[in-house]
């Protein structure tokens, strides 16, 4: 196979895609294994592959989340016996049979932060019965674990051999949001988003718990605002149940990123003005900047206390009406995420310095366009109209990140829950388009080459 194609760059689009899982036979009959998302290196000289034992094991160090991952790819690997509709062309090396997977961890203790390391190294050699896995982190072996799972099908099971992939994310933030607070989904749904995403090598679970909608997060020490605030006793996350979604990220290596919207997302300028001290703040020339700049100054320093990087929404410096002085948020300590403006705002902060998520309406909100926001209108089924993120139209984001943006941390992606009329399974947010396909799109532009 050509060098270039093994150690291709091309950022696939959804038609792309399609042309790989459907084509004719003239792509039967190529020795190609689509691993995804794409590993930055791969290595395949040859098209071989070797029969994989039965009684296949993984071995790894013992650590508290890679454990329980190892069993879960192990199973997989075991019970799956995938067959891919283009079935690999390939050579059966006589003899050998892999017997195992030996992982290697160099740092056992690394934490999942951000900007942890997950780079890995898989070794699947095309004589003898180890493969190896060598990763920095427990997250990078997870990312390792991933592909291996991918490069074994059929029944009886075989595993591509004579390869080697060298990988690495380019972006530490590769995030999916989901709103509960407009749109309550039970834990099952949430876990299952977990799962798809680190199918999908994404990271970040940035959960949107609550807002100016309904407020479903249990606290104990202020039960009223969940008695309160939610939609009902049925849809509330108690604390049993925040912690069972946290340590089944740990389990698939993403991050649980929680948001509690204060006062909340869409609460209007008027409503502050409505509030009697506020209105005795303004009448002595004070404004509703100000009453922002002092809620930041009392939160700001706590949380920078506890060593924690401070992730605001873009307009806390770039709304129009309220907003913070620069000097509050020094970028050292500040992470801003943009929503609006396509890459405008990006530009505009990261000009300034700061490093940024993004997060851009235009681009990486999937589904727009349908529910009471707008209207169940057909013509938002294209993704041609109002606030819309299709598939093609996330991928084109890329050019932002190639163009000199080094204080991109990588972006995240929202299925428009906030925009269904309706609450539905995790599957069909909107009546328009299944969460999960895009899954793989957002993880195909957070990887670029």
């Amino acid at each position: 196979m050509d060098k270039n194609q093994i150690h291709g760059t091309a950022i696939f689009t959804l038609l792309s895609m399609a042309v790989m899982i459907f084509s004719s036979a003239t792509l039967v009959q190529c020795a190609v294994i689509n691993l995804w998302p794409k590993p930055r290196i791969v290595s395949w000289p040859l098209p071989l592959a070797t029969l994989l034992s039965p009684k296949f094991i993984i071995t790894s160090p013992n650590h508290r989340y890679l454990s329980t991952a190892v069993y879960r790819y192990l199973h997989l690997i075991l019970t799956e016996h995938h067959h891919p509709l283009v079935i690999p062309t390939v050579n059966l090396t006589n003899g050998s049979v892999v017997q195992s997977l030996i992982v290697t961890i160099h740092d056992l203790s690394a934490p999942l932060v951000h900007g942890v390391n997950e780079s890995y190294h898989l070794k699947i050699p095309s004589t003898g019965v180890e493969a190896s896995l060598t990763a920095e982190t427990a997250w990078g072996a997870m990312r390792g674990l991933e592909t291996f799972s991918q490069l074994v099908w059929g029944n009886p099971s075989h595993v591509a051999s004579g390869m080697e992939v060298w990988d690495w994310p380019i972006f530490e933030h590769r995030g999916v949001m989901l709103d509960t607070s407009r749109n309550f989904y039970n834990v099952e749904d949430i876990l299952r988003m977990i799962g798809a995403m680190s199918g999908n090598k994404l990271n970040v679970f940035h959960w949107h718990i609550t807002d100016s909608h309904s407020f479903p997060l249990l606290l104990p020490s202020e039960p009223g605002l969940a008695d309160k605030g939610s939609y009902g006793p049925d849809m509330q996350y108690s604390p049993k149940d925040v912690t069972r979604i946290v340590q089944f990220g740990l389990e698939h290596g993403v991050r649980v990123l929680p948001e509690i919207d204060m006062p909340g997302d869409e609460v209007a300028p008027g409503c502050w003005k409505a509030d009697p001290e506020i209105q005795e703040f303004l009448s002595k020339d004070g404004s509703l900047s100000e009453i922002l700049e002092m809620f930041l100054n009392s939160t700001f320093p706590y949380i920078v206390s506890m060593n924690r990087t401070v992730v605001y929404w873009e307009d806390v410096l770039l709304d129009q009406t309220v907003r913070v002085n620069r000097s509050l948020l020094p970028p050292e300590s500040t992470i801003l995420q943009t929503w609006n403006d396509g890459p405008n705002n990006t530009k505009a902060i990261v000009s300034s310095g700061y490093r940024a998520i993004v997060s851009s309406a235009d681009y990486y909100y999937l589904d727009c366009g349908h529910g009471s926001f707008i209207g169940n209108n057909s013509k938002y089924d294209q993704g041609n109209a109002g606030n819309t993120g299709t598939g093609d139209s996330c991928l084109s984001f890329t050019y932002v990140h190639r163009g000199g943006f080094q204080l991109v941390v990588g972006g995240t992606a929202k299925p428009s829950s906030s925009k269904s009329s309706q609450r539905r399974g995790i599957d069909f947010p909107s009546p328009s388009v299944s969460v999960f396909p895009f899954l793989e799109v957002v993880s195909s532009s957070l990887r670029p080459l």
